[in-house]
């Protein structure tokens, strides 16, 4: 029997980093593209219904990669969404 591989999502991957490092800033990219960058404080505290909607999307996002710059730069690599027709 196959183990199955669990999903790891960037609302876990931003949690654990910032139990572990000094985290300031974060940048989600999502193939070519930052969907995010900037102070992680500004990513969970803003009040612009638009952008509530499109943060819990992407903490609900799978994470393929993550780095850790100087301790306080966080870059998540996620997964693309294939759009249905």
């Amino acid at each position: 029997m196959k183990k199955q591989k669990s999903i790891y999502k960037v609302k876990k991957a931003v949690e654990e980093a910032k139990k572990k490092y000094d985290i300031t800033h974060l940048t989600i990219i999502c193939g070519y593209k930052a969907l995010y960058s900037g102070v992680i404080d500004n990513f969970f505290s803003n009040c612009d219904i638009s952008m509530v909607v499109y943060r819990n999307e992407l903490l609900e996002r799978e994470v393929i990669g993550k780095d850790v710059l100087n301790n306080n730069k966080l870059f998540l690599f996620i997964s693309e969404v294939e759009e249905e027709n």
